[in-house]
């Protein structure tokens, strides 16, 4: 575990601080010696300004981590890999999955990674990308979970997700992957939207690392959570001891109120422009 300092600003997020622009969308930079990490890259207009007013070089970038396949998470993939030299992907390797969102009444709204940025995926080389469904260490006491286990009767992808407009293929959204940085305090938590659900994930994590989970920051979609999902996963942060939460992107106002009254000043909302000291 590090004593050495380690700096996380949010890029992207659905809300935003003065001169930030907000956007449905996530992205953090994670400052960890001389790595220099992109987790997730947002949907499309607000990264690359963002990335400018928070005063970070895109081109300083060397990794480049994926929690999943959605378009609002891998936006500026294409600008990124422009600008950074040598870069490494990190990413499942069905983030390329054709999905689609399906609303009853409406129809099929394709969430994939947008086209222009798979195409440069796949022109980046070979020796630069490291697909896996393992956990993987990405940095000095950072690493990915890979594939989190479903275990629980309670939690769902958060969302009426398929592979085929026809309905007959439910997406389970196995590339879903969160990040996990090791400190002193414990382990921080870094989540996408965290669709295998908050409570697998950190079961997931106590697996691999059997260390307490000290704070969690990201999107948590529970913003169609029933209230009893709602009431466990908040009873799963107690009992995990997590001491600090910053809910972001798609965990949704109403859930956050309520987490906010069950849990107290422990939950604190998190922005785009909100930089936080490890």
């Amino acid at each position: 575990m590090s004593d050495k300092p380690i700096t996380i600003k949010i890029i992207v997020d659905n809300n935003a601080a003065d001169k930030f622009l907000s956007e449905h969308g996530f992205s953090v930079y994670i400052e960890n010696g001389t790595d220099k990490i992109i987790f997730d890259c947002g949907q499309s207009d607000a990264f690359i300004p963002n990335i400018a007013t928070a005063g970070i070089d895109l081109a300083d970038i060397n990794k480049l981590v994926v929690s999943h396949g959605h378009y609002d998470h891998t936006g500026a993939i294409r600008d990124i890999l422009n600008s950074s030299n040598n870069i490494a992907l990190f990413a499942h390797p069905d983030i390329f999955e054709t999905r689609y969102s399906i609303h009853a009444g409406k129809d099929p709204r394709n969430i994939s990674i947008k086209n222009s940025q798979v195409n440069s995926l796949n022109d980046l080389p070979e020796n630069q990308k490291h697909f896996s469904n393992g956990p993987v260490q990405i940095s000095d006491n950072i690493y990915l979970t890979g594939e989190i286990a479903r275990n629980n009767d309670f939690e769902d992808t958060g969302g009426p997700f398929y592979l085929d407009t026809e309905q007959n293929v439910a997406d389970i959204i196995y590339d879903d992957q969160s990040l996990c940085i090791e400190t002193v305090n414990g382990v921080v938590l870094l989540t996408g939207c965290c669709h295998s659900g908050i409570v697998n994930t950190m079961d997931h994590i106590q697996n691999f690392l059997d260390r307490n989970i000290y704070m969690v920051i990201g999107g948590l979609h529970l913003n169609r959570a029933s209230k009893s999902r709602l009431k466990k996963t908040i009873k799963a942060f107690n009992d995990f001891g997590v001491e600090r939460i910053i809910p972001c992107h798609c965990t949704g106002e109403e859930a956050v109120k309520v987490m906010r009254k069950e849990l107290g000043d422990i939950v604190e909302p998190g922005y785009a422009g909100m930089e936080i000291e490890l």
